[in-house]
């Protein structure tokens, strides 16, 4: 054997290792159904599941409540205007 043919065989199998490595990576991370299923069967990994969602939805309910307050302070150009006509009412009131 000579060295080109010695370093075709280690990069092939090398190629073959990564090749495995990578789809038994894609399984880990695409469990089928069943696998699924028995994981939500087991009580603890259950229970931790519908406390994660909960905590979910209560930060959800948060940040819908703090979009609404941002929108209710923001000023609109009609806002705007009563504001600068209250002050200028407030400003002839304290000079008169």
């Amino acid at each position: 054997m000579n060295l080109e043919t010695i370093q075709l065989t280690v990069g092939c199998t090398v190629e073959l290792y990564c090749q495995g490595q990578i789809s038994e990576l894609k399984q880990a991370l695409n469990p089928s159904s069943a696998q699924l299923q028995s994981m939500l069967l087991d009580p603890a990994v259950n229970l931790l599941f519908m406390q994660m969602k909960r905590e979910l939805d209560t930060f959800r309910s948060q940040l819908e409540q703090s979009q609404k307050d941002l929108a209710a302070w923001k000023f609109t150009p009609d806002r705007y205007c009563l504001l600068l006509t209250l002050i200028n009412e407030l400003a002839q009131d304290f000079f008169l």
